[in-house]
């Protein structure tokens, strides 16, 4: 992994439901993220190479089966020929990342929405042209207007605006 914990605080229990012994288990930390939705193990160890801090976020696995999303938030404290001391906190940022999912599922339900008003639109424009047509050349033979050819070529101009938009 390239990570070896020391030390762990007391607070991993309560915010990732796994004990502090549990904790400091080689591996445990790189066993417990959740590889298919992100792999950042190694990218915020291989930042720390080039800067002093590095931030990264990933789903981890709790002890029940459940997932939470944390936040790990490194610092460089000392560099030696042995490697880097790190000091890091972890903060649950589960409630933000849902947060941000439900405000992009809106936005898409909003783009949704003006999709279907403008398609609405479109479809009732032709629909409302040809029905109105239909009627002037309705009243048109029932007043005795218009004869028999003029009525059917009212009628063919009420059917034209179905065919707009075709190729």
């Amino acid at each position: 992994e390239g990570l070896r914990v020391t030390e762990i605080g007391p607070g991993i229990e309560a915010l990732a439901g796994w004990t502090p012994e549990a904790a400091l288990r080689p591996g445990w930390r790189q066993s417990g993220i959740d590889h298919r939705v992100a792999a950042p193990g190694a990218a915020g160890l291989e930042a720390l190479a080039q800067a002093d801090t590095a931030t990264l976020d990933f789903r981890f696995a709790r002890p029940d089966g459940g997932w939470l999303w944390l936040r790990e938030s490194l610092e460089v404290i000392a560099r030696g020929p042995a490697g880097l001391e790190v000091r890091g906190t972890l903060e649950d940022v589960s409630a933000e990342r849902l947060l941000a999912l439900q405000a992009a599922t809106a936005a898409k339900f909003a783009t949704l929405g003006e999709m279907a008003a403008g398609l609405a639109h479109e479809l009732n424009q032709p629909i409302a042209i040809m029905a109105l047509a239909a009627e002037n050349a309705a009243v048109a033979l029932e007043s005795g207007a218009v004869g028999g050819e003029e009525a059917r070529s009212r009628r063919r101009g009420s059917v034209a605006p179905a065919g707009r938009g075709k190729a």
